[in-house]
């Protein structure tokens, strides 16, 4: 590989990081892979019924992508149970309770269970 290869691997591999810290999120998975505490986000579905909690920012999709996940420390994120056609959202338990959106302010390992009757 060249050293114009290798600049051009490099500058690419920054403009990612900068957009990902930018969102106030990174592609961590069950390990951080950013050096300090972890501040993540874990959703647990519960219930007889079904359906899919979202995420603003965009990135949480649960049952295909339910964490844990890597935040920023301090990020604001407002997760949103929708009940699939013949169920009904029955409401939060964990880091969030209610039955409404639920609001995280993310701080160390967040873990929120949505359950679906």
């Amino acid at each position: 590989m060249t050293a114009r290869s290798q600049f051009t691997l490099l500058a690419q591999a920054t403009a990612v990081a900068l957009i990902v810290g930018a969102w106030g999120w990174s592609c961590g998975g069950a390990k951080n892979d950013v050096a300090g505490p972890e501040n993540t986000i874990e959703i647990t579905l519960a219930g007889s019924g079904t359906g899919v909690v979202t995420s603003d920012p965009a990135w949480i999709t649960c049952p295909a992508n339910c964490g844990p996940m890597d935040w920023t420390p301090g990020a604001r994120v407002t997760l949103l149970a929708t009940p699939d056609a013949g169920s009904t959202f029955a409401g939060w338990s964990g880091d969030c309770s209610g039955s409404g959106s639920c609001i995280l302010v993310v701080s160390g390992h967040m873990r929120v269970t949505a359950t679906f009757n």
